[in-house]
């Protein structure tokens, strides 16, 4: 080919590159991907004024049940952010063991998994779902105005996405969900003992941790999640200061992503306390009353069986299998999850290793530990 044909050629293709790009007014494309349903399934849809319900055509009573409960819910999810959201898609997956949800930008959209975990308290598992994920949705669409609304003219959600992970924490984001599932529900982890025992125990035994460890974690100790720490931070704004602290914050962080701290701009300009301040300050307010309840309840003496570690280990399950010895499962930072039998002199043997384990509940009785595995399908990455 002669050279010059070869210039023409390229400007061709740059100029059918240049007409596909100005000529289509809508690119659709998926960002962020959770997997693939097997392709036999077919698909239904139900369109209310909040959501756009999608599951599999089998799913359909259970669907319009969970569509109700979700127009009901995105009622008022919003009222203490000061914020309504838009339509949006929720996608059902009913063949996976897995027990989560997620909230998704670019596309936005909720997905739900169906199957409840083991250890789930006094509240239907897609009642809790709606509750906390459509509080999610009301924080990151809160954030499209301003110059980060101009910026998703240009990037699309992916600009508002980007200005959420730049600024707003993880602790905010989980921890307010974790108050509104609680403060709309007659149930919620707020409510259960379970969810306070890690921090509290740290907060009592250990005492408070720096703010950068608190919420960037350590190799060495045990460091409560971004939902328990986030709850209690949440929550204690909430009590001192009223819903507006986290509803001008995030105000701050979509009107102002050119600062460099609009999150704790906005925390400091209700509070009078900047981020850290905050932070210091309703963690003592927190032990405080921890320390005060402590006092009067009797504690009874513990015998410590496992054998001390030099990283931070945990014993979950543990049962007597006779007057000397405990098994239990075994799960560090270093290794994974294993039974261990622990005799009366703190010696250790492990007894066997599972495979891809739900921690959340063992059992024992009559000689035997019983316990649930995930098995994930070869193909399709939501059924399992």
């Amino acid at each position: 080919m002669y050279p010059g044909a070869v210039h023409i050629l390229k400007y061709i293709l740059i100029a059918c590159l240049a007409a596909l790009l100005i000529g289509n007014s809508r690119l659709y494309a998926q960002y962020y991907s959770t997997g693939q349903e097997p392709a036999s399934i077919r698909w239904k849809q139900i369109k209310t004024e909040h959501v756009k319900l999608i599951f599999p055509d089998y799913y359909e009573a259970r669907a319009r049940k969970l569509a109700s409960y979700l127009d009901s819910t995105c009622a008022y999810s919003g009222t203490s952010l000061n914020y309504r959201p838009k339509r949006i898609p929720v996608i059902i997956h009913t063949q996976s063991a897995k027990s989560n949800a997620v909230v998704a930008w670019a596309p936005k959209r909720m997905e739900f998994y169906t199957t409840p975990p083991q250890d789930m308290y006094a509240q239907p598992w897609l009642e809790q779902l709606s509750i906390h994920e459509y509080r999610h949705v009301v924080q990151i669409e809160k954030l499209n105005q301003g110059p980060t609304r101009v910026l998703s003219w240009f990037f699309g959600q992916q600009g508002t996405a980007a200005i959420l992970g730049l600024y707003v924490p993880p602790w905010f984001l989980e921890g307010d969900a974790v108050v509104a599932e609680t403060g709309l529900s007659y149930s919620g982890r707020g409510r259960d003992p379970r969810f306070e025992m890690r921090l509290r125990a740290q907060v009592l035994g250990r005492g408070p941790y720096s703010y950068d460890k608190a919420t960037l974690g350590s190799y060495r100790d045990f460091i409560p999640s971004h939902y328990q720490l986030g709850y209690f931070l949440v929550a204690e704004g909430r009590r001192k200061y009223g819903s507006a602290i986290w509803s001008h914050s995030l105000d701050r962080v979509g009107r102002r992503p050119y600062m460099i701290t609009p999150f704790q701009n906005g925390i400091r300009e209700i509070s009078g306390e900047r981020k850290i301040p905050f932070y210091e300050e309703s963690i003592s307010s927190l032990g405080q009353r921890w320390r005060r309840q402590d006092s009067l309840s009797g504690l009874a003496e513990v015998r410590i069986v496992s054998p001390s570690q030099k990283r931070y280990t945990d014993y979950r399950h543990p049962v007597y299998i006779n007057e000397s010895e405990v098994v239990a499962l075994k799960i560090s930072i270093d290794d994974i999850p294993r039974f261990v039998k622990i005799d009366s002199n703190g010696n250790e043997e492990v007894v066997y290793t599972p495979g891809f384990i739900k921690t959340e509940a063992v059992s024992y009785a009559a000689g035997k530990l019983c316990w649930s595995e995930n098995r994930p399908d070869l193909r399709w990455a939501n059924r399992s």
